[in-house]
């Protein structure tokens, strides 16, 4: 009687320890509209609290990029992203400010004058995620 009320403690503890565990979602970024292959695409990944979380970088291939972020909790999420044509790590612009290479956001959302809202940007994932951006020059 005591081994049967052992096992059966051991397996209940084993199950609801199982059930605890978070799950982890992975999630896919195709970046289209690229006007060249030269360069590269760098990405962040924030937090719905505009929290950096994962920065990314990689090469265009055929116009287009790809770029996989791995081991996402549950949760709202947005990205900002440019095209770094010239490969040195930051977004140029003119004179007046306005970005000379290509840029986005999640949702695809855009600004008037700036970055768009974090409510316009923000996705959720709750399951393993493929988006498609479309990139701005």
């Amino acid at each position: 009687m005591k081994k049967t009320l052992f096992f059966i403690i051991l397996i209940l503890m084993v199950v609801s320890k199982s059930s605890a565990q978070t799950h982890l979602y992975s999630l896919e970024i195709q970046i289209v509209g690229l006007k060249s292959n030269t360069g590269k695409i760098l990405l962040q990944l924030f937090t719905n609290k505009n929290k950096i979380i994962s920065k990314k970088h990689a090469k265009i291939n055929n116009k287009k990029c790809t770029l996989s972020i791995k081991n996402l909790k549950l949760g709202n999420y947005l990205v900002n992203y440019f095209h770094d044509e010239n490969e040195n790590k930051k977004l140029d612009s003119n004179w007046l400010g306005i970005p000379s290479e290509g840029y986005g956001f999640s949702n695809n959302a855009s600004g008037t004058f700036g970055i768009p809202s974090i409510k316009d940007r923000l996705f959720n994932i709750n399951r393993n995620t493929i988006i498609t951006l479309t990139i701005n020059y």
